[in-house]
């Protein structure tokens, strides 16, 4: 029993000494690593732009979102690291206030924060709620999406945070049009989803309510584009233009684009041949009375099927009917 009561001692010697040897040096990390300024009680936030020690927040230049006197951004730092003032602490919304972040190793880094005033917010001003199709068009009213149309991203958001990228097709003064299908076309799962806009100036606005459902029925076909020049068809030949999510079970009743005629706009209609290529492709015949004209680009194709009306993108290249 003796021999027992004097090891124990000297085993806690060796555990003691053991443990001094896995002892770390403190961290020298000093650095912000995100600094978020939340948008009073709304779903979106401004991420500031870290640029070597500067904080710089950009405000969006609108009026129904105020710039305020003060904000009190949530602030994320190296890990063991803090921050003077600390994260969610009430300061001035002016240029040059500053923060200290400290290493562990006591070592300091300070931040001046840059205030900006962007672009515009988007502003969702309905949210009248809608139900559509894979591949049927939606509009809805949208302001400050100004611009170019690739500058601009609609996205559908699910309750888990799944995001839907969708395939613009008009940017206009109050209003956006969307086809509801993701750029490469592997559809949406039926649901019900809130929009999330992003303007050219990159700030977001998020509905506040899941306004836009897709529904489970069967796809509407629309008409897409990889002609890379002008497709040029006389009266009475025929075309094939690519369409994504069509079925055997397709019925075609007008297959139409628009073009300008003595300064009027007008429609011209084309016989529907079929579907080919595993139903990728459809043929179409100009009509055998029609006059040389070329497609307005921009109206893109509009097809009518059994499973609706889709419009499509804006063509890159116009169809033209040649003598």
């Amino acid at each position: 029993m003796r021999t027992l009561l004097y090891a124990v001692p000297f085993l806690l010697l060796v555990i003691v000494g053991c443990k001094k040897e896995y002892e770390t040096a403190p961290r020298p990390y000093n650095e912000i690593t995100s600094f978020t300024v939340a948008e009073g009680t709304q779903q979106d936030a401004i991420e500031a732009v870290l640029d070597v020690d500067t904080v710089m927040v950009i405000w969006p230049a609108e009026t129904s979102w105020p710039m305020p006197d003060s904000i009190a951004p949530v602030i994320t730092v190296s890990e063991g690291a803090t921050i003077v003032p600390a994260s969610g602490a009430k300061v001035k919304f002016t240029d040059g206030v500053s923060y200290t972040v400290k290493a562990e190793d006591g070592t300091t880094r300070q931040y001046q924060l840059k205030v900006m005033v962007g672009g515009a917010k988007p502003v969702i001003t309905d949210e009248t709620p809608v139900t559509k199709r894979v591949g049927s068009n939606v509009s809805v009213s949208l302001e400050n999406m100004r611009g170019d149309i690739n500058e601009n991203k609609l996205i559908l958001v699910g309750e888990n945070g799944s995001e839907y990228t969708l395939i613009n097709r008009i940017i206009g003064a109050g209003f956006c049009s969307f086809i509801a299908d993701t750029e490469n076309g592997a559809g949406i799962p039926a649901g019900d989803y809130y929009l999330k806009a992003i303007n050219r100036f990159d700030i977001p606005v998020t509905s506040k309510t899941k306004f836009i459902a897709i529904s489970n029925d069967a796809p509407t076909p629309y008409a897409y584009f990889t002609h890379t020049d002008t497709i040029r068809v006389k009266a009475g030949e025929t075309f094939s233009l690519p369409v994504r999510h069509a079925a055997a079970t397709n019925t075609f009743s007008r297959v139409r684009c628009y073009y300008y005629e003595y300064g009027y706009i007008t429609a011209m209609n084309f016989e529907v041949v079929g579907l080919t290529d595993n139903n990728t492709m459809l043929t179409l015949r100009v009509p055998e009375d029609a006059l040389p004209m070329v497609a307005v680009s921009k109206e893109g194709i509009i097809m009518t099927s059994n499973n609706g009306t889709s419009y499509s993108q804006a063509m890159p290249f116009p169809i033209q009917v040649i003598p």
